[in-house]
């Protein structure tokens, strides 16, 4: 691997080099070049698809997200990622089939289950929420605070 400060793109693209120590963030026109030349580099996408959220772009991060998981379905993470710019614009029914796909695929997934509860209970679908929160509880128990009363 070469050594190159000056194109974080191409850090990020090859070894996934950490830009913490040298206070280095790649930016949305390097990632652009790079996705030009590789339009299919899931984890340029995904790099891509995290710049542009902070940008708050969501819909460019939608985009990469979107192709990323057409490229390769078993990136976890993303389809929460996706599925909260979905949740957060409002839009449940994509939000919706996000998340039933990440359970689909991650059966495991506490994440999946906890925002179809958050879903179900914006819809005012209370028992269905209730099961989706109950779920979450069962697969990851640790996210349930203990109390001292």
């Amino acid at each position: 691997m070469r050594n190159v400060v000056c194109d974080n793109a191409y850090v990020a693209h090859h070894g996934g080099a950490s830009f913490g120590p040298l206070g280095l963030e790649p930016d949305a026109n390097s990632m652009q070049r790079l996705l030009a030349k590789h339009p299919d580099d899931v984890r340029a996408l995904i790099l891509y698809g995290g710049i542009q959220q902070v940008r708050k772009e969501n819909k460019a991060a939608a985009t990469a997200y979107e192709r990323v998981l057409e490229l390769d379905p078993q990136q976890e993470r993303v389809y929460s990622l996706l599925g909260n710019i979905y949740l957060e614009a409002g839009d449940l029914k994509q939000a919706k089939t996000l998340f039933e796909k990440l359970i689909a695929h991650f059966p495991a997934s506490y994440a999946g289950h906890y925002y179809l509860g958050r879903i179900y209970a914006k819809q005012k679908k209370v028992e269905e929420a209730e099961a989706q929160f109950l779920k979450t509880l069962e697969l990851a128990p640790d996210l349930l605070e203990p109390r001292f009363e």
